[in-house]
């Protein structure tokens, strides 16, 4: 009796491991860049150039 326990037990546990582990899809990184030829662009957190105003916008959905 202890050991179909202890091997339901560990079935089961194998199978949750398993199951959990495939819920995951692959990440398919992206690199995306473009030239601007308004002049630089500085990543500060300020959009104060003139450049960003004529920047392409790139909306992103996770999920």
């Amino acid at each position: 009796m202890k050991k179909s326990v202890l091997l339901l037990a560990s079935c089961l546990m194998l199978f949750m491991i398993f199951s959990t582990s495939q819920a995951q899809t692959n990440r398919s990184d992206v690199i995306w860049a473009r030239t601007t030829a308004a002049g630089t662009l500085t990543l500060d957190g300020n959009l104060t150039e003139p450049a960003w105003d004529k920047a392409e916008e790139l909306k992103i959905v996770y999920g």
